[in-house]
């Protein structure tokens, strides 16, 4: 007793939960309660705006009119919203144009976004009407199950945060530079995040297991949850549905009307510049009110204020009260999270300085220290840039064993160390080179001559680990020469290496592509279908020197480039600069510099 009395006085802060919900008073959790409902369903309006704004600005052809290539690079450098969000709010906008009462019903507050997102799917002009005056009394659980009746079909109504752990393993300096080259490759080709790589590659590996030993004894349920866990997870779902039914049959506690945050409805003009600039004062808006958002779920997640309200579950709530998928809503929370320990990161993205994109970024490597630094780079960088020098730290910090937060913004040299990483890759790859499959060490930069043996730390998705760790037992029973890591670093380089020399020998450029690591130079695109640019175009006397010559995707090139909508000038060669300029954005070097509000270009 006197010990925990001792932590409480010590660590004020650090109070389990079940403390917290009892200090909550209760006007308290109205007070919060209302405003989360009030903010989802103001932003179901601003999304719905956002993506009429999106619809109409690439209906005008104005995406490609201010310099970017696709609508998702737009969304991320420009709105600093995700692709997926931007395509989200405009496929809906698009579906609303043809209902007019749903519309009106999400901008008014008397149905929130995930109600009206799934009754947009179904609804005709003809019933609008009819289903708007269901969606109004019934909760979104009873709302999908009626579509799902009248459809004849049933629908996953699960929407929860995949959940994470962190695979830990140790390694020697080879492995971890094999491991780092295996990951690149995978998510150069294709695979999305850490997790993504990871699974990647451990489907090489049980792939090289098979074939080798065609009658090895897998574990039961390795690629996917056993019959044991699919059963136990059906029962899960079955109990929830069914905690879900009897809340909803007792009603909830303190659900009355809720009035949305009064926002006047946005007027888009048919200039590209205008639309942006609507665009972008939306897009503060919405990020203002996503993190406001956020740090009200986390106090009533960690308060259980949504247990005294009614709700079974806190996923229950995020549906029913705040109109969002709890998915989303997590989101929200672990972005509001992380900037909580950050303030000065926090104080950038409410003042506008930084995008929810980059305030994201930063959080995955900032630290009080380090937090100041990494705010002012990501106000000198696009998202793309930002994104490459985020995962640079990301990859020294597992390559040497450090705490990412006790590293700062990279500078130039070590930035371009680490590109010098998946050059290496890219180069053993079209020479042919194995990576695991001699005793000699691939060539590697300096970087990998500095790397000790450490602890290698991955978050992934639980699933992902349980793969990890099952196959990892699977290949210890076979081999005993070489590591589990070595082994699936060596997997993927002998099943992906052909694919990716046949598909990377890029001719008479091919040293063009690997300086450039086979990506689109453009400062905000990340294309990789590359081509040969001359900065200088041939027809006015540009050269084959390989200063004037860069790697662009195909629509930067052709469409942008030489459409008249994005101009390059400068010195393509490493540690040379570049000077890019368009209606919508313009870069010099790494650094952006400003527009003017006509959207002509401004000198830095």
């Amino acid at each position: 007793m006197c010990y925990k009395a001792f932590v409480r006085r010590a660590m004020p802060n650090a109070r389990p939960k079940r403390l917290l919900a009892e200090a909550m008073p209760r006007d308290e959790v109205e007070r919060i309660d209302q405003r989360l409902a009030a903010l989802g369903r103001g932003l179901g309006a601003l999304r719905l705006w956002l993506g009429e704004g999106l619809a109409t600005l690439e209906a005008n052809g104005g995406v490609g009119a201010l310099g970017f290539p696709t609508l998702a690079s737009y969304a991320t450098e420009a709105l600093g919203i995700t692709g997926r969000q931007a395509a989200d709010s405009r496929a809906l906008a698009r579906r609303l144009t043809k209902l007019p009462a749903l519309r009106a019903a999400l901008v008014a507050g008397r149905l929130a976004w995930s109600k009206v997102e799934l009754v947009a799917r179904f609804a005709t002009p003809d019933d609008e009407a009819e289903w708007v005056a269901r969606a109004e009394q019934l909760t979104v659980r009873a709302l999908r199950k009626l579509i799902d009746e009248a459809n004849d079909e049933i629908s996953d109504d699960e929407d929860e945060p995949t959940p994470k752990c962190t695979l830990m393993v140790t390694v020697d300096r080879v492995d971890a530079m094999a491991f780092e080259h295996a990951r690149i490759m995978v998510q150069a080709v294709g695979a999305r995040g850490l997790d993504g790589a990871v699974e990647a590659m451990l489907a090489e590996g049980l792939s090289e297991i098979v074939a080798t030993v065609p009658d090895v004894d897998l574990p039961e349920g390795i690629c996917g949850l056993s019959d044991a866990a699919l059963a136990w997870r059906e029962e899960l779902l079955k109990m929830r549905r069914e905690g879900d039914e009897v809340c909803e049959a007792q009603g909830f506690d303190g659900d009355p009307e809720v009035a949305p945050i009064e926002i006047h409805e946005p007027v888009f003009p048919g200039d590209a510049t205008e639309i942006d600039h609507v665009l972008r004062d939306l897009a503060s808006e919405l990020s203002g009110r996503d993190l406001e958002l956020g740090h009200l779920a986390r106090r009533s997640f960690e308060a259980n204020a949504w247990q005294r309200l009614g709700y079974a579950r806190f996923e229950q709530y995020c549906r029913e009260r705040i109109g969002l998928s709890a998915s989303s809503v997590a989101a929200r929370i672990s972005l509001a999270r992380q900037v909580a320990r950050l303030p000065v990161v926090e104080e950038a993205l409410s003042a506008g300085r930084i995008g929810y994109c980059a305030a994201g970024l930063i959080a995955r490597v900032a630290g009080p220290k380090t937090a100041e630094a990494w705010v002012e780079r990501a106000a000198e960088r696009t998202v793309k840039h930002l994104r490459e020098e985020v995962e640079a730290v990301e990859l020294i910090a597992r390559a040497e064993g450090r705490e990412v937060t006790r590293i700062g913004p990279p500078d130039e040299a070590t930035l371009e160390e680490v590109h010098d990483v998946e050059r290496a890759v890219i180069a053993t790859l079209t020479d042919g080179f194995q990576m695991s499959g001699s005793d000699e060490a691939p060539p590697t930069p300096s970087l990998a001559q500095r790397l000790p043996s450490h602890t290698l730390r991955m978050t992934v998705s639980e699933e992902t680990a349980r793969f990890w760790r099952m196959l990892e037992r699977v290949h210890a029973g076979i081999w005993t020469g070489t590591s589990f890591v070595a082994f699936l670093a060596g997997a993927v380089g002998r099943a992906w290496g052909g694919a990716i020399e046949r598909a990377r020998a890029g001719g008479e450029y091919a040293d063009v592509y690997l300086r450039d690591r086979w990506r689109c130079r453009s400062p905000i695109c990340g294309g990789r279908n590359v081509t040969p640019h001359h900065v200088r175009f041939r027809s006015r006397g540009g050269g084959e020197e390989r200063s004037n010559l860069l790697s662009l995707c195909d629509k930067c090139h052709l469409e942008l480039v030489h459409g008249g909508t994005l101009s390059v000038v400068g010195d393509a060669s490493v540690g040379g600069v570049l000077r890019w300029e368009a209606a919508g954005f313009g870069v010099v070097g790494r650094v952006p510099f400003p527009r003017a509000a006509s959207g002509g270009r401004v000198a830095p």
